[in-house]
């Protein structure tokens, strides 16, 4: 699925004002100290996937507030985030036996959450398919594309309890696209913002790190507004890209990537040797393995975004570089011809929000009463690596460490 210039560029307009509200709120916020750092980059995240992917913009709202509101199942960013909040949950007990009315309010709120997602899906699928189909035009979106496969014998208005099942079709089945949107929910959103959580704690640690992007920022962007930023500057700001990546060589979202063998035997090579695997077998290829293997990385357990920076001695008209590391030894979005179709959309998102940041502020850690600096960060650093995997990997108490957000 191509990643398009004008899908590029809208990503863009949208991180950097989601970006932007969030650091007012933050700012906002004064010695107090952010209050939620984790709830408040989810918000983020889920703003963007909403505008860019469903064409449904929404403003932020800071995580204090946020806890103090309602959800509503009108809203297709709150379903969302009960849905994604709740996943393992509903995983385990089907959203249809969560709409009872002698069920608990906290439980049936989760269901009318789910059946209302599933409500908002299923519109969006019908429209884009009857515009597609009267040469009308469409959003342009994500889904667009999805439904672009839609298997021509599948009805223009489908009822989601009645699929055509075929063995062999010329496209996608309506549950098919129902999935993929899911999954696209699930994959665009947690992985993204769980590794700005593990990279603002990781930032907040290592304070000369921030300085090292607040440089490149004001290089590249020559005190342009954000406002008039765009895709263009993407590809130059390559600290902001390296901060990202070394976040992912080690805190990976995913941390292996279970894979089958197709029908034949396939012959795995390692070193001189041939190693047959037989069909149908299942792997799982571990990430953070190869990802700190000191036989392709120097200090693996080192968070060094350095380490991703070259400066290229043939070449002095170039600045820096991106280091590119050897196939097969850094593999965050799977490899080959199904590897992540957001891997670009996690990028551009990740970078405008650091830019967006580091540009005029810092991130600091709130020390405690008698805590000396060097302490403070030990125990950010503690905190990160404090981690447990529940469908994605995460920090078990991000907000032991309290940040603040400071203007430079």
């Amino acid at each position: 699925m191509k990643f398009a210039w004008n899908e590029s560029s809208r990503q863009t307009q949208t991180d950097l004002g989601g970006s932007r509200a969030m650091l007012h709120y933050w700012n906002c916020q004064g010695k107090a100290g952010i209050p939620d750092m984790q709830e408040d980059l989810r918000t983020l995240s889920i703003n963007v996937l909403a505008a860019t992917a469903f064409l449904k913009p929404y403003d932020f709202i800071g995580s204090t507030d946020l806890r103090n509101r309602e959800s509503s199942t009108e809203s297709y960013r709150d379903c969302l985030h009960v849905v994604l909040k709740y996943a393992i949950f509903l995983m385990l007990v089907p959203y249809r036996f969560l709409t009872g009315a002698m069920l608990p309010h906290s439980l049936a709120s989760i269901g009318r959450a789910a059946m209302s997602l599933k409500g908002f899906m299923m519109n969006i699928i019908t429209e884009e398919s009857a515009a597609l189909s009267k040469g009308k035009p469409v959003s342009g979106g994500l889904i667009t594309s999805l439904v672009r496969a839609l298997d021509q014998k599948t009805p223009q208005q489908p009822d989601p309890g009645d699929f055509i099942r075929e063995t062999k079709r010329s496209g996608l089945s309506v549950d098919e696209i129902l999935g993929n949107i899911f999954v696209i929910n699930i994959a665009g959103h947690d992985t993204t913002a769980n590794t700005l959580v593990f990279t603002m704690m990781l930032l907040a640690a290592n304070p000369e790190v921030q300085g090292w992007l607040h440089e490149e920022i004001i290089t590249v962007t020559q005190g342009k507004p954000i406002g008039d930023w765009d895709y263009a500057l993407f590809e130059q700001l390559k600290r902001c890209q390296a901060v990202f990546l070394e976040t992912l060589r080690l805190y990976a979202p995913i941390t292996g990537l279970p894979k089958i063998t197709s029908r034949g035997v396939q012959i795995l090579h390692i070193g001189d040797r041939p190693l047959a695997i037989p069909p149908g077998t299942e792997i799982f290829p571990l990430l953070l393995g190869i990802q700190t293997d000191p036989s392709y990385w120097v200090d693996p357990y080192v968070w060094r975004p350095s380490r991703w920076i070259l400066h290229p001695k043939d070449a002095p008209e170039v600045r820096e570089e991106l280091f590119v590391p050897q196939k097969g030894t850094f593999f965050p979005w799977s490899e080959g011809p199904q590897n992540c179709v957001g891997k670009k959309f996690s990028q551009v998102e990740a970078v405008a929000v650091l830019a967006c940041l580091f540009r005029d502020h810092r991130v600091c850690i709130k020390t405690r009463a008698g805590e000396t600096e060097e302490h403070a960060k030990r125990r950010a650093q503690d905190c990160v690596n404090d981690v447990n995997y529940q469908l994605l990997l995460k920090m078990n108490h991000p907000d032991r460490v309290k940040l603040e957000c400071m203007k430079v």
